[in-house]
């Protein structure tokens, strides 16, 4: 059978830009529990191919001669200028040692009581009288965006303005990819705009801040050209912030649902890394990352023309039972092997220590601050086939520690 006499399974859903709620659902029913290893589906109006296994997602993600990102990100990401996803070989070996430098184990742990903490601790305290909140909205939206911002030297005040910025250079919203690209366009201008002055400041005063580090930094003996620059900073914005909140949303539903859970984290600091990680396994913030063949591929047992789409299935591999012990259920005794949420082989998630230190204290310095925590009503279904999110997490508490107690506390 040609590829092009196949016809999608569930073509009334649009992988691409239908909510499907049920998507875990579906994902399980495409893989024939576990059977299949790749299906066709309706993604944005054309043939895609989902990819289900462990082992062929290892293969597509860190294949990057076989199964480049760049093919992806150059054709339906080129507002977002020069970035890692987009090169190969040695331009991609510098452009990545330049950005995650300032982002390694020894760095992020010098972060979290400068920044991490603080930041956690200053949202908490604008919860003032409140003892309901939605924590998606009043908490996780904002806290990696100002962690981000932090780490880069950007000022908080002007936090609203540059969420929505980000927001629309991502190209969300309504509609479908060509009647976002206006606005991500302009957004990128006005981002551009936004920063000028602050770089300048930093060529002329620097300081201890990723844009003040970009700004000096040099490759190959010369130092950044002005759009790469910009580019490079636009970039830290949803690689730092974006897939983030989404993950924090689910980490602090999947503990507020299941109260001995809390207890346990309560008691026990010391395992709050492994909720992180068994959260990110069991529901990752990025669900089905996608490709595009360079070249005719052979992939999950298909032979694929150049040009076809891939969705890779992180949530399919994460729970694949040939890698995974009792990979449908949720447990921090088991010992996992390496997890697919952050990627695998040269576009590892350069933010991913940063992220999951971020996912550790937030949820530590709620249950720390807020006794009593706990949802205040059921969460919504998560939405979103790439990316899957909470539109909310309204939670309640009997009263905010001060945070000097609560350190005592949890000391």
């Amino acid at each position: 059978m040609q590829v092009q006499d196949v016809s999608p399974m569930m073509p009334e859903i649009d992988f691409a830009d239908d909510p499907v709620e049920d998507l875990e659902d579906r994902l399980k029913i495409l893989s024939g529990n576990g059977k299949e290893r790749i299906a066709p589906v309706r993604f944005g109006g054309r043939l895609a191919w989902i990819v289900f296994g462990y082992k062929d997602a290892v293969y597509g993600l860190g294949n990057d001669q076989d199964v480049p990102a760049k093919v992806e990100y150059i054709t339906n990401w080129d507002t977002q200028g020069a970035q890692p996803l987009k090169m190969q070989g040695d331009e991609h070996r510098r452009s990545r040692a330049l950005l995650e430098a300032p982002f390694k184990p020894a760095e992020v742990r010098r972060m979290a009581d400068q920044l991490l903490v603080p930041t956690a601790d200053r949202l908490i305290d604008d919860f003032g009288d409140r003892r309901t909140v939605d924590l998606i909205a009043d908490f996780t939206h904002r806290y990696s965006f100002l962690i981000i911002s932090g780490i880069l030297g950007v000022p908080v005040k002007d936090e609203a303005i540059l969420r929505k910025l980000v927001y629309d250079m991502l190209q969300g919203g309504q509609g479908n990819a060509d009647q976002r690209r206006p606005a991500a366009i302009a957004a990128v201008k006005r981002m551009n705009e936004y920063l000028r002055p602050i770089v300048e400041d930093r060529r002329r005063d620097p300081r201890d801040d990723v844009i003040s580090y970009l700004v000096q930094a040099k490759v190959d003996g010369q130092p950044l050209d002005e759009e790469t620059l910009f580019d490079y900073i636009r970039f830290l914005y949803p690689a730092g912030a974006e897939t983030t909140h989404v993950a924090m949303g689910h980490l602090f539903q999947r503990v507020l649902s299941d109260p001995a859970l809390k207890q346990r984290l309560i008691a026990h600091p010391e395992d709050r890394p492994a909720v992180v990680d068994e959260v990110m396994r069991y529901t990752p913030p990025a669900m089905l990352q996608p490709r595009i063949l360079e070249r005719d591929t052979n992939i999950a047992g298909r032979d694929l023309p150049a040009g076809s789409k891939l969705l890779i299935s992180i949530w399919n591999g994460n729970r694949d039972p040939e890698i995974f012990a009792e990979p449908d259920s949720f447990s921090l005794d088991h010992r996992r092997k390496p997890i697919l949420s952050f990627g695998i082989g040269p576009h590892f998630c350069i933010g991913t220590h940063l992220a999951k230190a971020e996912m550790a204290v937030s949820l530590g310095r709620l249950l720390e601050r807020l006794p009593g925590l706990r949802l205040a009503k059921p969460a919504p279904p998560l939405i979103g086939t790439q990316v899957r999110w909470l539109t909310e997490l309204v939670a309640e508490f009997d009263d905010i520690l001060p945070a000097k107690k609560a350190d005592q506390k949890g000391n």
